[in-house]
This record gives C-alpha cells, sequence and structure tokens, in this order.
C-alpha cells in the first residue's frame, strides 16, 4: 500500500505513527520547499535516511564535527568519483574513520536529517512500500517513537531560538565574559562555532563556515548566548514580500525564462514562486530542469570542472565589496590548486548555486579561471 499527502493535512507526527503501527517497511519521501528527505523504514523502524540538503551529506556532516578537513573529503570525493564506492566505505579504507565512530556519526547524522522535517509544515510527501536497497552501508534502528519525541523536543526549543534571533542573517558578537575551562580544551563543536562569532559573520556564515545546518548552529549559539558569551549585534528579519504574479503565472514566467536560455533568471522565478506551493511537482521538476541547464551553460561558458579559480585581487582588499555569504565561502576556498570541482564540492549549498555565485565573481574582476597546467 502506498500513501501520498502533505504535512498540512497529514501531520509527520501522525504519518510516522501510522508507519510505526503498520509496522511498514518501504520509503518515506518528503518534498519541501528547496530540498528532499528520505527515509528507509523496515517494519517500522528507520534504518536510514539521505537528503539533497549538501549541509546534511555525511562530508559535510563529519566536517561539521571536526572529523575530517576539507582537503580529507576533497581527496575522498575525487576516488568516489573514480570509483563509485560510497564514501563512507572510501574513509574507512584510508583509515580517516572507524568503522564504529562511523555508525555513531550517521545515527546522529540520521536523527538530525529526521529532526529536521519537524520544521516542514507545509511539504508533500509519499510513502512507498516496498524492498529496500541491499547495500545499506550502515543499517540503523531508530525507534519512531524515540525519534517523535525527541524531534518535538527540537521543534520546542527552536520557537525560543527565534525570539532571540530574528533570521539566519543576524549577526552576533562576543562579549567580555570569560569562557569556562571547557572551553580551553579538545575543539569542540560549539568552540569552533563561537570562535566564528565577530560581531560582522551572521548566522548563515557561520553555519556555512562550520559546514553545519542552521538548526544546529543556532542551537548552539542560543546556548552560548543564554549563558552571555554573545549577544546580538544586530537582529536582521527577513521581510516577506507580496509576490509579483500569482502562483501559476510565476511558473509560466518560469518556463519562459528557461525556454528563452536564461536557467539562472529561471530559477530566480522559481524560487519567487516556491513559498506560494512548495510542494508543487511541476515546480520541483522545473527548478531541476533549470539546475541543470545552469550547470551545462556554464561549463560551455569556461566555467569547467577542472578549471583552478585564481583571487585577482587580495581578500583584505575586499572589504568594501557587497559579498554574499556564498560568495564570501567561495572566496575563502580559492588557494590557486583547487579547481572548480573540489570547491563546489565543499560548498554548502547546491552545485548551480555555487556555479552562479562563482560566474559573479569572475565578471565582478574578482576572480579568475585558468586552465589547468
Amino acid at each position: 500500500m502506498s500513501l501520498a499527502g502533505t504535512l498540512d493535512t497529514m501531520s509527520l507526527t501522525d504519518l510516522l505513527q501510522w508507519i510505526q503501527q503498520s509496522r511498514k517497511t518501504g520509503t518515506l519521501i518528503v518534498h519541501g520547499e528547496r530540498y528532499s528527505k528520505r527515509l528507509l523504514i523496515r517494519e517500522g523502524s528507520i534504518v536510514s535516511s539521505s537528503s539533497d540538503d549538501p549541509t546534511e551529506h555525511l562530508g559535510h556532516f563529519l566536517l561539521s564535527q571536526d572529523r575530517i578537513t576539507e582537503n580529507d573529503l576533497k581527496k575522498a570525493l575525487e576516488t568516489q568519483r573514480e570509483t563509485g564506492v560510497m564514501l563512507g566505505k572510501i574513509l574507512i579504507t584510508v583509515d580517516l574513520i572507524k568503522e564504529p565512530e562511523l555508525k555513531r556519526m550517521l545515527v546522529q547524522k540520521a536523527e538530525e536529517t529526521i529532526f529536521g522535517l519537524f520544521l516542514w509544515t507545509d511539504a508533500r510527501f509519499e510513502f512507498v512500500d516496498g524492498p529496500l536497497p541491499k547495500e545499506i552501508l550502515v543499517p540503523l534502528s531508530l525507534r519512531i517513537e524515540d525519534v517523535l519525541l525527541r524531534g518535538m523536543a527540537w521543534y520546542d526549543e527552536l520557537q525560543h531560538i527565534r525570539r532571540e534571533f530574528a533570521s539566519s542573517l543576524s549577526v552576533l558578537a562576543r562579549t567580555d565574559k570569560p569562557l569556562p575551562d571547557e572551553f580551553s580544551g579538545a575543539r569542540s563543536l560549539a568552540k569552533r562555532i563561537l570562535e566564528k562569532v565577530d560581531g560582522r559573520r551572521c548566522i548563515l556564515d557561520i553555519c556555512m563556515e562550520i559546514h553545519a545546518s542552521e538548526f544546529t548552529v543556532s542551537k548552539l549559539l542560543y546556548l552560548l548566548f543564554k549563558q552571555g558569551y554573545i549577544k546580538v549585534e544586530k537582529n536582521v528579519s527577513i521581510r516577506v514580500t507580496s509576490p509579483r504574479k500569482t502562483f501559476s503565472g510565476l511558473l509560466d514566467e518560469a518556463r519562459e525564462r528557461l525556454s528563452e536560455g536564461r536557467p539562472d533568471e529561471a530559477l530566480k522565478v522559481a524560487d519567487e514562486a516556491a513559498p506560494l506551493s512548495p510542494h508543487d511537482i511541476a515546480l520541483r521538476s522545473l527548478r531541476d530542469e533549470a539546475k541543470a541547464a545552469i550547470v551545462q551553460q556554464l561549463s560551455k561558458a569556461g566555467l569547467e570542472h577542472d578549471r583552478i579559480p585564481v583571487l585577482l585581487k587580495r581578500l583584505e582588499d575586499l572589504t568594501g565589496e557587497s559579498l554574499t555569504p556564498e560568495g564570501v565561502f567561495i572566496l575563502s576556498r580559492v588557494n590557486g590548486s583547487w579547481d572548480v570541482r573540489a570547491i563546489v564540492n565543499l560548498c554548502p549549498f547546491p552545485e548551480a548555486e555555487a556555479l552562479v555565485h562563482l560566474k559573479n565573481l569572475k565578471d565582478r574582476g574578482i576572480l579568475s579561471l585558468e586552465k589547468p597546467g
């Protein structure tokens, strides 16, 4: 038996309880405004999870936990591209992580992926009965009742966070309160996050630098805030503007831009339409098509994956430039040896977006793209 619907008609809690009580085996796919998540279920328990949100990929999760370096991930992804072997297996083979620790990390990553679903009040889901893939790197066994209890606790906590931090664009600064002794020891995630709080970076900047999700970073920042170690320097609210057209009008406009060979503009219009109907199948298909077209178009325009980005200006001379958090992240990874592919793979945002930001930096004369060798 298959089941499909939206989370505003059947809540995530009710959906997971139905799966558990029926001891279902199959795949639950949830489509949100920007990303999709997939849960593999065996007899009512969650055995695996995945997401197309880059911050929830295994490599970025291990980066956020300081278990591997960006250079480690770069090399592992190169091996994966050449061999097709799963990333986790590669990291175990080259002895960057032991299998027991990887399993613990995968459980933690799966929980964060699942708990994030409690924030998706307007999303489309489909549960498909059927056998699971034969190869699951490290099978999990998460009881749904435990997930529900912890997920609701996370949701309640987020409401408190949002009352203090208006949005991910809010800028935080350190206070004069001395740090506790535990901050002088190992490089915990909280310590690494605190090191990025400088009165200039917003929460989104910190998320990208740490390779962690907004919720994970905000949760630790909120704890530091309540303990008096940081303060809000600039609380920035995200303004919700009225759309220029109806959803169908915006969808038609996005299709027109795509047919005219302007996929980047099509994606912008589609992003404007997304809040009006985030789980629309036609919109999701159009966005995927636009992203693929952007990658193909920019590759033909000189953004081939083997090109080497080279800075044309010193980073310290870019203070007055109007740069997005994504642009700042990319510039901080330009070292004269990593190619476009390596930098894009390290970006905690989709490939098409990374390539658009690279092109903008190139067009503004901030960097060039050189041929290898």
